[in-house]
Formats: C-alpha cells, sequence, structure tokens
C-alpha cells in the first residue's frame, strides 16, 4: 500500500507546483515524505553502506541552510534551503531501492508526461484562441511587461501546459524523453516499444510546440551522449538500429534549424532568438559582475532578486534568474555551495559509469542507467541558459533520476 500511494504520488509530481496548487503543496510532499522515509526504514541496511554521493550532498545541503541565517531575506533563504532539503532526501531514499521499484519510479514518470502532453495538445488547438479576450480583461496588468510577455506566447502559441514558461515545460519533456530512449533500448515488449515510440513523439512534437531554442539544443546534446554510450556499451545493438536513430537525428537537426529560422525572423521582438540570445549574454554578464565584486560572498537561496536591485541600471535586464545554474548558485550560496554540487556531480558521473559498464550487470538495466544519464546531462546544459533546476515542479523529477542512476545491488 506505502509503495502503490508512493507511486502514485511520483505520478502527480509535474502536477503539483507552488503556483498551482499552493494550498495543498504541503500536504502533498508531507504524503510523498511518509511514504519515502517508510520505504527508508525497510531499507536500513543500505545506508549503513558507505555511498559515495553522500557526502558532497550533506556539503550542499548543510551550505544552503547555514548561508540562509545570513541571507538577504533569510525567510526566502530558508524556503529555497527547505526545498534543497527535499530533494537530497528523496534522492537519497530513491537510491536505495531496488532496481525493480527504480524502474517502476521511472515508468511512473513516463506515465505522467502522456496526460502533461496531451493537456499541451489541447492548450494548443483549443485554449489559446480563447484565452486573450481574458488576458484583455485584466486591466491592472494591462501594458505591464508580464502581460507583453504573455500576449507574446499566446500569439505564438508557445505550448506550456500546466507550467509556467514554455523553457520549463521544455526542460521537464527532455528529461522525459531520453529516460523514454532508455527504455526503448532496453529489450521491452514489441507492445511496450511501440507505445513508448508514440510517445516520444508526442512529446517530441510537444517540445517543438514550446518554441525552446535550448529545449532542442539540449535535447540535442542529450541524445547525442545516449548514442555515444550505447556505442561503447554495445555497438551490436546499436548497429542494428542505427536507421532509425540516424532519422530521428536528422529529424532533431531539421527541427532545430526550423526553430531558428522561425525565431530569427519572428516580428514579436521577446520570440525573436537574436534578442533572446542579447538578454542572456546581457544577464551572464550582470551575473560575473556581481561574482566579480562578491567572489567569497553569498546571498542565501532564492535571493538572486534581491541582489540584483543593488546592481540594476537602465541598461540591464529585468529578470529575477540568472539563467546560468552555475553562476546563480554561486551568488546565492557561494563558492564553496557550488564545489560541493560540482562534487557531487563528479561522484554521481562516476557512480553511472560503474553502474553502465559493470561486467555483472544487466543489459536492460544499463540501457535504462544510459537514457537517465542522458536526460541528466540534458538537463545541465537547459541550465545553462534557464532556470528550471530553481523551480521544484521541474527541479524534484531530475533529482529523482539522479537517484535512479544508484546500483545498489
Amino acid at each position: 500500500m506505502v509503495w502503490l500511494i508512493t507511486l502514485i504520488c511520483v505520478f502527480l509530481l509535474p502536477f503539483f507546483s507552488p503556483v498551482l496548487f499552493n494550498p495543498g503543496l504541503p500536504y502533498f510532499y508531507g504524503v510523498l515524505l511518509f511514504c519515502l522515509f517508510c520505504l527508508a526504514f525497510s531499507r536500513r541496511e543500505y545506508f549503513k553502506r558507505p555511498q559515495s554521493c553522500r557526502l558532497p550532498l550533506v556539503y550542499f545541503v548543510a551550505i544552503a541552510i547555514l548561508t540562509s541565517f545570513f541571507a538577504i531575506s533569510p525567510g526566502v533563504a530558508f524556503y529555497n534551503a527547505f526545498y534543497i532539503l527535499l530533494y537530497v532526501i528523496i534522492f537519497i531514499v530513491i537510491a536505495a531501492l531496488d532496481t525493480k521499484r527504480k524502474k517502476q519510479i521511472c515508468l511512473a514518470l513516463i506515465a505522467a508526461s502522456c496526460l502533461v502532453s496531451v493537456i499541451a495538445l489541447l492548450q494548443r488547438f483549443f485554449y489559446f484562441d480563447r484565452i486573450i479576450p481574458y488576458i484583455i480583461t485584466q486591466k491592472p496588468f494591462l501594458l505591464s511587461r508580464e502581460f507583453f510577455y504573455l500576449m507574446d506566447i499566446v500569439r505564438t502559441k508557445r505550448v506550456l501546459s500546466i507550467f509556467t514558461t514554455p523553457n520549463l515545460f521544455a526542460s521537464y519533456l527532455v528529461m522525459i524523453n531520453l529516460a523514454v530512449l532508455g527504455y526503448i533500448f532496453s529489450g521491452v515488449k514489441r507492445s511496450t516499444a511501440l507505445f513508448l515510440m508514440f510517445l516520444l513523439i508526442l512529446n517530441s512534437y510537444c517540445l517543438w510546440l514550446t518554441g525552446s531554442f535550448m529545449g532542442i539544443i539540449s535535447f540535442l546534446a542529450g541524445f547525442s551522449l545516449f548514442i555515444l554510450i550505447l556505442l561503447y556499451k554495445d555497438k551490436k545493438k546499436l548497429t542494428r538500429y542505427a536507421p532509425i536513430l540516424i532519422i530521428f537525428f536528422l529529424g532533431l537537426l531539421v527541427i532545430a534549424v526550423a526553430l531558428v529560422l522561425q525565431r530569427w525572423s519572428g516580428s514579436l521582438f521577446r520570440y525573436n532568438l537574436s534578442f533572446a540570445s542579447e538578454e542572456r549574454l546581457k544577464l551572464w554578464k550582470f551575473a560575473l559582475a556581481i561574482i566579480a565584486d562578491r567572489p567569497w560572498h553569498f546571498v542565501g537561496m532564492g535571493n538572486f532578486a534581491n541582489i540584483c536591485r543593488n546592481y540594476m541600471t537602465a541598461d540591464s535586464p529585468r529578470s529575477i534568474m540568472a539563467h546560468n545554474l552555475f553562476m546563480q548558485l554561486w551568488i546565492e550560496i557561494g563558492f564553496y555551495g557550488v564545489l560541493a554540487f560540482i562534487w557531487f556531480l563528479v561522484r554521481l558521473t562516476r557512480e553511472a559509469i560503474r553502474g553502465i559498464f559493470n561486467k555483472d550487470a544487466r543489459f536492460d538495466s544499463a540501457v535504462l542507467r544510459i537514457g537517465v544519464i542522458s536526460a541528466i546531462f540534458a538537463f545541465l546544459v537547459h541550465n545553462m541558459a534557464g532556470f528550471s533546476f530553481f523551480v521544484p515542479q521541474v527541479a524534484i523529477i531530475w533529482w529523482i533520476l539522479c537517484a535512479l542512476l544508484i546500483d545498489n545491488e
């Protein structure tokens, strides 16, 4: 019963966010944590063994909490540090599960994406034309920056499904798609493989509808890593499916080029790719200036927006995010916080390589890990110009995928 409730919670994760279900969010996470603690109690032998990823995570959480006491806004910092603690608890407990249960968790995440993408399609073909009159009636927001940004999304019909921006939706789809690839190549039944192929096409189409350039780029990066690792793991398997993979890769390239052409010549300047690129460059320059001025300082998790006010000029971009994972982490929890996070990534990569190329590992489990590590890598690539790492609705799924890489058998 506890395991069933856990799977239901995992399935519902993308549907719960501080924006959509703020009143019910604490109860939802409370149920999830209770189930995870019950599972942890049943796997207590595992926690007695040394695990290479635990120490960097302890440092990462400790730094996030300690910096909150000295943050510009302690309330904001502790709120965001709570989510970091939540992610780490979820990671540690799921990492302790056996391979069978990890596969079930992964399937729950994949199954949820089907419903998320269907909502996106309904939104694309039935919802956008009806929302314009409603937006215009919202006089308090008329002619504001948020109003024009939302209107640009509506005019270009960039789907966002249950997320707050198209880029967040794209970050989510990229991770799920690469996990689906892992399942397809793991030797599942033909009927299951056909359904997963359909889901991959559906999610990829929705990824295109988001209009997210970094979404496509990060998917290409993750897909390339998937092919590269699979090539080293099993050349025969890769050769067998080479035509399909080549066609899919060329399709992604065509989509990327088409999106560049569409966005580069777009009449709406906020949708124009050149404008988006210039804004990112301004943000990175702005963030680097803060780091150069305060290399050993920190402002606390979630306080990037507060420190920005002290540095903003007339030409500075108006954004509450740095749109770069490592720059924002450095500003918020300092150099040592970034170092702890990189340490975790190095240890996680080592664990993944060990699980993939272990001679005693089952082939299906190894290929699933290839899909998962490709998803984790693609998410990091996306966050070089995005901020989904700082949004619980998406970030929590990334941490779960990280946990699925750990081989404890």
